[in-house]
């Protein structure tokens, strides 16, 4: 018996490759300017917290599917911090939330799941006050 299975199709980046900066408040000074790369890590060596966003394309827009996120943070940060994976319609102030993905050492890899409501066609990762000497070095998802 042959039995045919589909291809999953799995996305990978480094961080440093797809990240912007994601903040609710008024900094002093310009966080591009002190996140640096470490072999494909974003590293914040900004003085404060920074929160970071990674813009993940899929191409399963159907409402309902399921889409896993890994994130591996970066190998010499030993700070704790969370990231979260969201859906969004991009057309109204709500998103879909999947559970957090905690670190509290370095070189840990998280996963997550996001499920797409109605409308919602794209997915992000926030990382929320990643500390100074911390980051994000990999993430896949599909």
């Amino acid at each position: 018996m042959i039995t045919a299975h589909a291809a999953l199709k799995v996305y990978y980046s480094t961080a440093f490759s797809s990240f912007h900066r994601q903040s609710a408040t008024v900094l002093t000074s310009d966080p591009y300017l002190c996140i640096t790369e470490d072999n494909g890590a974003a590293v914040n060596n900004c003085g404060f917290t920074v929160n970071l966003l990674f813009s993940l394309p899929i191409t399963d827009v159907t409402e309902g599917s399921k889409h896993t996120v890994t994130v591996q943070d970066y190998w010499q940060g030993t700070d704790s911090f969370s990231c979260y994976p969201y859906a969004y319609t991009g057309t109204e102030s709500s998103s879909t939330i999947g559970a957090a993905m905690t670190f509290t050492g370095p070189s840990q890899s998280q996963s997550s799941s996001v499920k797409l409501a109605s409308g919602e066609v794209t997915i992000q990762v926030i990382c929320w006050e990643v500390p100074s000497s911390d980051g994000v070095a990999f993430i896949t998802w599909h």
